[in-house]
């Protein structure tokens, strides 16, 4: 079985060679445009800083949901 070699404690890693530009800081990055909000398993479709509530909907099924559900997921009993 073939291993890499592990680099000694006393050598720095170079964190940074192959970790990409944020796309805040990269003009040329692509524009977010939709609004970044969760709740379970529904990602809000409307427009990036939109005012009210948040929204989703798929095949016939929707929700609605404010910033305080946002991030959390639903409880089956």
């Amino acid at each position: 079985m073939h291993h890499d070699a592990v680099p000694e404690a006393t050598e720095p890693i170079d964190t940074h060679e192959s970790t990409p530009t944020p796309t805040s800081q990269d003009p040329q990055g692509p524009v977010r445009d939709l609004c970044m909000s969760v709740f379970d398993r529904w990602r809000c479709t409307r427009e990036d800083g939109h005012d009210g509530l948040h929204a989703s909907g798929d095949d016939g099924m929707s929700a609605t949901w404010n910033d305080g559900a946002a991030g959390r997921r639903l409880r089956w009993r």
